[in-house]
């Protein structure tokens, strides 16, 4: 009788603070798909060079719906992309190479790395570019070994780079792609000595 008690107690807790839609639970929720808004640098990479990572979101975009929107009128608080992973190919298969402030270099927007080696990726923050009337984000991993290399993004169940941007009245999930992505949803690519 106490476990029934118990269950029934936590069940109406659980529902007197459910949301009853979107509204409620603090704005607006908008789901965006639109291809390609990450690019990355294609080169004959060298020890010591650069690969570029570069998003460009354009400040109006269309819903899903069909409907559109400006970012900007918007006024996002906060943006962020997906993490970013550089994998090294091994005997083993591709393993994580662990990014630190000594190994991303910031163009645009912020990169702020994980210190904890159980996520060795970059996150970035997008800004908006009054010039391009983008919401921009630029960085660099320098490469400092040689061997075959991915960029992999955490990407959702289709295959889709998740971008977000939020404020305290809209959530924004923006699903996209590498334009020159060469492997699923990912960059390959060798470094020479």
């Amino acid at each position: 009788m106490k476990k029934i008690s118990y269950l029934l107690a936590l069940y109406v807790l659980l529902t007197a603070f459910q949301c009853e839609d979107c509204d409620d639970c603090g704005g607006e929720y908008i789901s965006i798909t639109q291809e390609d808004l990450i690019t990355i640098s294609e080169s004959n990479y060298h020890v010591n060079d650069t690969i570029w990572i570069e998003t460009a979101v354009p400040k109006i975009l269309t819903k899903d719906n069909g409907e559109t929107i400006n970012l900007k009128e918007l006024d996002a608080e906060h943006s962020y992309s997906s993490n970013f992973y550089l994998k090294k190919l091994t005997a083993y298969g591709y393993s994580d190479i662990y990014l630190n402030e000594n190994t991303i270099v910031s163009v645009e927007g912020e990169t702020p790395t994980f210190t904890d080696t159980n996520y060795p990726s970059v996150n970035t923050h997008l800004i908006y570019n009054s010039s391009t009337e983008n919401y921009n984000s630029k960085f660099g991993i320098v490469l400092l070994e040689s061997g075959d290399y991915l960029i992999k993004p955490t990407t959702d169940y289709n295959q889709k780079i998740n971008i977000s941007f939020s404020s305290a009245t809209f959530y924004i999930d923006i699903f996209t792609t590498i334009a020159n992505r060469n492997l699923e949803e990912s960059y390959q690519f060798t470094v020479a000595p």
